[in-house]
């Protein structure tokens, strides 16, 4: 397995590019997130699958921000992959902005993503 990919029987996930480039296209992340995603915030709130897509779709970044990952790494264990890793935020000159740690859970349902978790600055 190469990093940042899940193998399975269905084929190669590649988590990380698909998940970036796609983090405020609803029909994207229709696809990406399962049917019961669930995305636990600092303020103890747990946002739904369906409550995710909308913020993200009309909360868009600056056009000029680029992300990429710093570390990532992904283990598989039977029916489930987890990602950890940073994703490092820059601008069009490439100063770093923001670093976000985070852990992702999929599951074997065409590998759709079950939970997400981040974390602010770290470092």
């Amino acid at each position: 397995m190469r990093k940042g990919q899940i193998t399975g029987p269905g084929g190669t996930h590649r988590l990380g590019e698909e998940w970036l480039a796609n983090l405020h296209n609803p029909a994207a992340l229709e696809k990406i997130l399962a049917s019961d995603f669930v995305h636990p915030l600092p303020t103890g709130d747990f946002v739904t699958k369906a409550q995710h897509i909308q913020f993200a779709s009309t909360h868009l970044p600056p056009p000029n921000r680029k992300r990429r990952f710093d570390q990532m790494q992904v283990r598989v264990y039977g029916d489930v992959g987890i990602a950890n890793g940073i994703v490092l935020t820059t601008d069009e000159q490439g100063r770093e902005l923001e670093r976000t740690v985070f852990a992702d859970v999929f599951v074997r349902r065409n590998w759709a993503l079950g939970s997400g978790q981040r974390a602010g600055e770290c470092g």
